[in-house]
């Protein structure tokens, strides 16, 4: 009799969470899909036992959405972690009127952007105030670029040097949770198998998991400065697909040695990474898209991009993308240039072409200040025209461009 009540229990919600808690809306001729999973943080909801009403939400709330932008639709969530939408002091009522005004006030396109931790020894504040500068355009989520230690060599008395591992700035764990906690805006932690043992991975995803923290992008990392000891390469994840399948394992709820997991009832959703003018590393673009399209195969549910400033080069990726068979959203990322000294820094370091038209125009610049103010013109045309071709979502890397994304961003959202 109890286990017949717990069904019916159970099945009513599944009913509401399907049938009431989202909303469509008809944007340019796309339909866009809003999921309110309600209760979250620390509302939780009615319970029986070691069930409570909020994680079933939560959990249908993400398998329908799933399901949703498998097919090809844009999909918008109230929230897609276990956090509470208050501002200050917890209330109901605030609580549901925030996710009423959320699906009302829901926009065509999506505002995200990417933050860089402070240098070790800097205050956390750093990142709040590029964060209380860029809030007032509603970003759907706010991405933590993750860092690993550093091999140096210091010398020794004896004249020998010594190999040392120094980590120059704070975890992402630990930034992600303070900016989900304070501002109630969901933080996407980069998650990366450069540097990272396989060990030292599952310990954050254990973490995150505690925490409530459940959206990751899985990438490879920096590979320079990486020094992984003799013998010892089987412990490390060698690319983001093998990061992948560990963060797939640990979502069936196995640890590295198969072992069972307890506790991980919420899978992690993951976004991972492409490249619109292909990896570095890659011999051709057909065969880094092949990378991309396994990436989705095996369960990433977005892709950003590198850096671009060549709309048209976005165009014929995502072009490619879909005749390869990839569905998810392939988010653009966008940088503005602040820097003179960028128009030769980026291409080296990032891989990407600057158009001809752009890079005369910084070539004329004598300032920063100029260059800057070049940038933000380049960087508004290019958000524009990607609306005008059908883009719903922009992703920023803000690294020393906070004042120049906030100024893209006050003419755009």
């Amino acid at each position: 009799m109890i286990i017949r009540r717990v069904t019916l229990f159970l099945t009513f919600i599944i009913l509401i969470a399907l049938s009431i808690s989202f909303t469509s809306l008809i944007i340019k001729n796309d339909l866009v899909i809003c999921i309110d999973p309600g209760h979250g943080g620390l509302d939780g909801g009615c319970s029986y036992k070691d069930l409570v009403e909020k994680d079933i939400n939560l959990k249908i709330a993400l398998k329908l959405r799933d399901s949703l932008e498998e097919a090809g639709y844009e999909v918008l969530m109230s929230r897609s972690a276990d956090i509470h939408l208050c501002k200050d002091k917890f209330s109901k009522k605030e609580d549901l009127i925030t996710r009423i005004d959320l699906i009302n006030n829901s926009k065509s396109t999506a505002f995200s952007f990417e933050i860089l931790p402070p240098l070790k020894g800097n205050s956390i504040q750093k990142v709040y105030n590029v964060i209380d500068k860029l809030k007032e355009f509603d970003p759907k989520y706010i991405n933590i670029t993750s860092h690993h230690s550093e091999a140096i060599y210091r010398p020794q008395a004896d004249g020998l040097l010594r190999r040392s591992m120094v980590l120059r700035r704070p975890g992402t764990v630990a930034i992600a949770a303070a900016i989900q906690n304070k501002y109630g805006i969901q933080a996407v932690p980069h998650i990366i198998c450069k540097g990272f043992t396989k060990e030292e991975t599952e310990y954050a995803l254990l973490d995150l998991n505690f925490l409530g923290i459940h959206n990751l992008l899985l990438l490879r990392g920096d590979s320079k400065n990486v020094s992984v000891p003799a013998g010892q390469e089987n412990l490390y994840n060698d690319y983001a697909t093998d990061l992948q399948k560990q963060v797939n394992d640990f979502n069936k709820g196995l640890d590295i040695y198969g072992d069972k997991i307890e506790g991980v009832d919420i899978p992690f959703s993951y976004g991972m990474a492409c490249y619109p003018e292909k990896h570095e590393e890659a011999p051709n673009l057909n065969s880094d898209l092949r990378i991309a399209v396994e990436k989705v195969k095996n369960g990433a549910q977005y892709l950003v991009t590198q850096m671009f400033f060549d709309n048209q080069k976005y165009y014929d990726f995502v072009a490619k993308a879909r005749e390869a068979g990839i569905t998810v959203p392939i988010i653009p990322g966008i940088k503005p240039v602040v820097l003179r000294n960028q128009l030769n820094v980026l291409p080296k370091v990032f891989h990407t072409d600057i158009p001809e038209a752009f890079a005369n125009e910084l070539a004329k610049c004598k300032t920063d200040e100029e260059a800057k103010e070049v940038g933000v013109e380049w960087c508004l045309n290019q958000c524009r025209d990607l609306l005008d071709h059908g883009v719903n979502n922009l992703h920023f890397y803000t690294l020393m461009a906070s004042d120049s994304v906030a100024r893209v961003a006050k003419e755009i959202f």
